[in-house]
């Protein structure tokens, strides 16, 4: 810990899997405005959930944060992109796993944004930092965590040769916070144009998130 930041900062392992979905389904799943919004429940979204922190602890690229008295307050759940030789390849599909239900329609937003990621990004960029997941506890806002685990993602990306950072912004805060950060936003899905089979809104928030996004920052 230091004198400044008296929360321990660590990479996620595997042994810390049980631990962070734990975590994301008690605290994340409720906060997150998709999820609100459709009204998902823990046993919806533990398998997605389980699928990005497996990829992200396997990378070696995630963090999990503790107080003093070693509980989860806060985890980035990262990996490592890489531009294949045809660019509209797209080596973040979620094609691995099959969900049913209510996560469906927020992973396929999320399949929106991903088909746009190479042929977006700076074609001189080749290896990005990509964030899924920053997630800190209710009761550990406004204690510069997000902020600080931004920084760690900066120095992340430089220590793993990557050229950028990308993530994606579904919620009107982390919106703010990657813009305060100096994001750029790449694309942009509008809540009002992400419609069903029928033409019906899918997605209706019940803050000011509007919509998702796709963002970057060159390191």
């Amino acid at each position: 810990m230091e004198p400044n930041f008296p929360f321990e900062i660590a990479e996620a392992t595997s042994s810390h899997e049980a631990e962070i979905i734990d975590f994301l389904l008690s605290d994340f799943l409720g906060r997150e405005p998709l999820n609100e919004a459709l009204d998902l429940r823990p046993m919806q979204c533990k398998e997605f959930f389980q699928y990005l922190i497996h990829k992200g602890v396997t990378s070696k690229q995630s963090l999990v944060i503790r107080d003093a008295n070693g509980k989860l307050i806060a985890t980035q759940i990262a990996s490592i992109l890489e531009r294949q030789a045809n660019d509209q390849e797209n080596n973040n599909s979620q094609d691995q796993i099959k969900l049913e239900g209510e996560i469906r329609k927020i992973a396929g937003l999320l399949e929106k944004l991903d088909e746009q990621i190479w042929t977006t990004v700076p074609l001189e960029v080749t290896r990005l930092f990509y964030i899924m997941i920053i997630s800190v506890s209710s009761h550990f806002e406004r204690r510069g965590i997000a902020n600080r685990l931004m920084a760690n993602a900066v120095q992340q990306a430089q220590n793993t040769r990557c050229h950028g950072i990308l993530a994606e912004a579904t919620a009107y805060n982390s919106q703010k916070l990657f813009e305060k950060c100096g994001f750029t936003v790449l694309y942009e899905v509008k809540h009002s144009d992400y419609l069903d089979e029928t033409g019906k809104r899918i997605i209706h928030c019940r803050d000011q998130t509007d919509s998702a996004q796709l963002v970057f920052k060159k390191v």
